[in-house]
């Protein structure tokens, strides 16, 4: 979030830092209204998509995590099978049968996060 602002201070106002510079000639600046106004409608949106995007970011990092898990099981399953040991090898990727439709899942949650209704319509 921190980054944000700073990029909108930027962009809007061309302030280049928020923190402090103990000078009353680097730390007050005068700004427009229409640029003040850009930059709030900037935070604005920013916080408004930062209200939306918590749901679907968590639903994609936790099938990020069953993917890496699942892709973790088949690089053993290769070694196994790369040392003749085939029974080692589906053993390892039975944990599949359960993680695969769970990645299932969670993609579709995904996927229905992203299409709710938001203002102007699904983005």
């Amino acid at each position: 979030m921190r980054q944000t602002l700073i990029d909108i201070a930027t962009e809007h106002l061309r302030i280049r830092t928020l923190g402090p510079r103990n000078s009353d000639q680097l730390d007050f600046h005068e700004v427009y209204v229409s640029k003040l106004r850009d930059a709030l409608e900037a935070a604005y949106k920013a916080g408004q998509t930062a209200i939306e995007t918590p749901a679907i970011y968590s639903t994609l990092s936790a099938l990020a995590n069953v993917l890496q898990d699942a892709a973790a099981l088949t690089d053993a399953a290769a070694d196994a099978i790369a040392e003749k040991n085939q029974n080692l090898a589906i053993g390892t990727l039975l944990p599949l049968e359960e993680m695969l439709p769970t990645a299932q899942a969670l993609f579709q949650a995904a996927r229905a996060l992203h299409r709710l209704p938001r203002e102007g319509g699904v983005q």
